[in-house]
């Protein structure tokens, strides 16, 4: 399983629904765990501060609504 995130703006916390997937935040770095196929990490290191993005199926919205992408599968097997 592959997972991308795109972040557009420096964000302040973040949150994903489901068990299969964890976020934290650590002062302004964004730890993303991926739990389905053993525990990866990759950090986002944030210099600034925005609103808080909660995200439910696999897509993260900011409080603003822009959009921000978040994938759990492989690129070339989503659907978007």
């Amino acid at each position: 399983m592959a997972t991308k995130i795109s972040f557009h703006a420096p964000i302040k916390s973040i949150a994903f629904c489901g068990s299969s997937n964890i976020a934290a935040l650590f002062e302004n770095n964004v730890k993303l765990a991926s739990t389905t196929t053993g525990t990866h990490f990759a950090t986002f290191e944030m210099d600034q501060y925005s609103t808080d993005v909660h995200g439910c199926d696999d897509f993260l919205y900011v409080a603003n609504r822009k959009e921000w992408v978040f994938w759990t599968c492989e690129p070339s097997k989503c659907s978007r």
